[in-house]
This record gives C-alpha cells, structure tokens and sequence, in this order.
C-alpha cells in the first residue's frame, strides 16, 4: 500500500485517478469509522434514554441489569440501524474533507523552497484540515439533526 508521502513524491500522468483513490479510500475509512462509532456510542445511548423516559430516577447499574435481564445482551443494541445508517452516511464527509485540506497543505508546503520536507504538515496545518472536516460535518448534520428532532 501506498503512503501520502510516496504518492507525493511520484509524478504520475493519471493524477485525477489517484486523487478518486485517495477519496475512496477516505470514504470506506469514513464508513467504519462511523460503524465503530455507533456500536460503541449505543448503549450508552439506550441508558440515557432510559434515565430519561423513567418515572424514578434509577441508576445506571440498575438500568443495565433490568437491560440484561429481560432483553439479554441485545437490548443495549435496540434501535441501531438507524443511527447506523445516518452516521454512515454523514462521517465519511469528514474523512474526505480533512484528506483533502491536508493534500492541499502539503501541495501548498511544495512551493515554499524553505520547506525541508514539505510532506511534514505543521501543527497549525494539522489543526485547520481538522476544523474543515468538523464545519463539512456540521453543516450536513445539522440540518439532519434538527428534522431528526422535529418529526
């Protein structure tokens, strides 16, 4: 497999084929992103929603046991595939966007001759292909949300 670094030092005539593989790649990584999110975030999700909906104010410890005991192991798991599908389809923007910046950052450090290694990205670079992937987020999730929470 190909690194950044080699794919940047490499002066290939198909170049727009190498960039759809980078987005490929950035979107597939995107998606199981999004899917170990999800199975890690929904059973925290199931007892908060519980605590909420309760008449009493029970523990967490009690939730879990009444979870367990009455709908097994799967219960933590209720509900799932939507949250699945959305995530599914909205953090692989993320991905895609942050690559996409830092091949940017990186195209830019090529042109600058004081750049020892213009492959090595500066903590500030780092930090604004970071917040582009958060904006890109926000702005396909917001609107996702908010019609989530109205219907």
């Amino acid at each position: 497999m190909q690194t950044d670094e080699a794919y940047f030092h490499e002066e290939r005539p198909q170049e727009k084929e190498r960039f759809l593989s980078h987005h490929s790649k950035e979107m597939v990584a995107g998606v199981m992103g999004a899917v170990a999110q999800t199975f890690t975030g929904q059973p925290f999700d199931i007892i908060k929603v519980r605590m909420q909906t309760s008449s009493q104010t029970p523990s967490v410890s009690m939730i879990m046991k009444d979870i367990i005991r009455y709908e097994g192991f799967r219960g933590f798991y209720k509900g799932t595939s939507s949250p699945l599908v959305g995530s599914s389809a909205i953090v692989p923007a993320g991905f895609v966007t942050n690559g996409f910046v830092k091949r940017v950052m990186t195209a830019q450090n090529k042109k600058d001759p004081a750049m020892a290694n213009p492959y090595d990205l500066h903590f500030t670079q780092f930090l604004l292909s970071g917040a582009a992937a958060g904006v890109s987020l926000a702005i396909i999730s917001t609107p996702v949300e908010h019609m989530r929470i109205r219907c």
